[in-house]
């Protein structure tokens, strides 16, 4: 993603620990976050409210999903 030849806007990942290690993994290739990326992390784990920058998230209720 580091070499396209065009920027994505957004980068959405399975969980919020993935977020976080491509969060980490841009930061140390100079892109800014959320400037010139948007990552989206997928849990809403309680974890991921102190990651800096705050990370955006979808977040699920998993025992209503189980009931649909």
């Amino acid at each position: 993603m580091l070499f396209l030849d065009v920027e994505p806007q957004a980068l959405l990942v399975a969980n919020d620990q993935m977020a976080l290690g491509a969060m980490r993994a841009l930061h140390q290739h100079g892109v800014a976050i959320p400037g010139q990326i948007s990552v989206i992390g997928y849990d809403d784990t309680a974890e991921s409210a102190w990651y800096q920058p705050p990370l955006t998230m979808v977040r699920q209720d998993l025992q209503q999903l189980g009931i649909i």
